[in-house]
């Protein structure tokens, strides 16, 4: 059976040095594509609809949904050629455009807005069988301290962490690569916090950033040592999220030029380790 690539991604960047800047901060709540009840595991499909299937199409899924996605890059999470949530991002120099959608008809739509490597704003419009609710988060206050926050008539203003930290939805974490592309981080294991919007929760993590064959590897771990992994490339495409262990993986369409990037990576990673052992 072949291993998953996020599990791949672990035995790579095991081997590959990263200094300690910083300590684990608290617990991670339990989280998934929709804010789940108390002690809920977050591989549980949202809403528990059946999956869709790979042999569909992403056109075909696209034209299933309730409201469009932003035209991008493609990619799904699911196992195998079940596909349990479409993912589509479109990146420029100072925004991220992105969607999300599961089968159960709940679709995201998000930009965040960026300014010397900061995020300033953030806008993401949730819809499911209710009425769209849209949540917008704006850096503001003394040097940025502080973030206002508007979702349904209600206005919150939320202090930010002393440490590094960025805005994404859960399943949206195509958000949070302009900072982990930061020169300064790379080689660096440090405290990590996302905002979530939908909840107007904070999410701490220890983050560990390397660099390998021009890519970057990102690990965050929560304090139960549950580790997502994330692999982007040179280019801030987030190519891979995954679990090691985990049945679900984020990845590129299969047959496409980007699911073929994730193979060169992987292989040029590999390649260095043992070039490494040899030596």
């Amino acid at each position: 059976m072949k291993r998953p690539v996020a599990a791949a991604l672990l035995l790579l960047a095991a081997a590959l040095p990263a200094r300690a800047d910083g300590a684990l901060l608290r617990p991670e709540p339990a989280s998934s594509f929709r804010p789940p009840a108390a002690g809920a595991a977050d591989t549980v499909p949202a809403g528990g609809a059946a999956p869709w299937t790979l042999e569909a199409g992403p056109e075909a899924l696209a034209r299933a949904l309730p409201r469009e996605l932003p035209a991008g890059d493609t990619s799904t999470t699911g196992t195998g050629r079940a596909v349990r949530l479409l993912h589509t991002v479109a990146r420029g120099p100072d925004a991220i455009e992105s969607g999300l959608a599961s089968p159960d008809g709940a679709v995201a739509t998000a930009r965040s807005e960026w300014a010397l490597g900061s995020i300033v704003r953030y806008t993401v419009l949730w819809s499911d069988t209710g009425a769209p609710v849209e949540h917008v988060v704006e850096r503001e206050g003394r040097q940025g301290r502080a973030l206002r926050v508007r979702a349904a008539g209600r206005d919150t203003v939320v202090e930010t962490p002393d440490q590094p930290w960025a805005v994404a939805d859960v399943g949206m974490e195509e958000h949070l690569v302009p900072i982990l592309r930061a020169p300064l981080l790379g080689g660096l294991q440090f405290p990590f916090a996302i905002f979530r919007p939908r909840t107007r929760s904070w999410d701490f993590y220890q983050a560990t950033v390397r660099n390998a064959a021009g890519a970057r590897l990102v690990s965050l771990a929560d304090s139960a040592g549950v580790v997502t992994h994330l692999l982007v490339s040179d280019e801030g495409d987030l190519l891979v999220a995954g679990r090691p262990g985990g049945a679900e993986e984020r990845l590129p369409l299969p047959g496409s030029r980007r699911r073929d990037r994730v193979d060169d990576y992987v292989a040029m990673i590999r390649g260095g380790q043992d070039h490494q052992s040899r030596h």
